[in-house]
C-alpha cells in the first residue's frame, strides 16, 4: 500500500507540472505573439491601427465612453453616432481626441 501510494504521489506530481508547464508554455507564446511586436512602439516606431476603430490608440477614448453610457442604460446614444460622440467630449478630458465612432454591430 505504501508504494502505491509513493507511485500516485508520483503520478500526480507530474501530471501536476506537465499541466503547469503548458499553461505557462501558451502563456508565454501568446505573449510573444501578441505583445513582443508592440516593443517596437517604444523605439519610435509607428504605432499599427487598432482592429476596432482602425486608427491607433482608440480603445480608451470609445470603450469608456460607451461603458459610461451602457451602464447608464443610454444604449440609444451609443447607437446614434452623433449623440454618442456628443456624450463622449463630456465625458473625456480636454486633451483627448474626440475623433470617436459610433460602436454600432453593423461594423463587424
Amino acid at each position: 500500500m505504501t508504494r502505491l501510494c509513493a507511485y500516485l504521489r508520483f503520478a500526480n506530481r507530474v501530471a501536476g507540472t506537465s499541466l503547469l508547464i503548458a499553461f505557462w508554455s501558451v502563456l508565454v507564446v501568446a505573449f510573444v505573439h501578441h505583445m513582443v511586436p508592440r516593443l517596437n512602439y517604444l523605439a519610435g516606431a509607428p504605432i499599427a491601427p487598432d482592429k476596432p476603430c482602425g486608427r491607433p490608440q482608440c480603445d480608451f477614448s470609445v470603450f469608456w465612453p460607451a461603458g459610461i453610457l451602457s451602464a447608464h442604460k443610454a444604449f440609444a446614444v451609443i447607437y446614434t453616432p452623433d449623440l454618442f460622440v456628443a456624450a463622449a467630449k463630456t465625458l473625456l478630458l480636454p486633451r483627448i481626441p474626440s475623433r470617436l465612432f459610433s460602436i454600432l454591430p453593423l461594423l463587424c
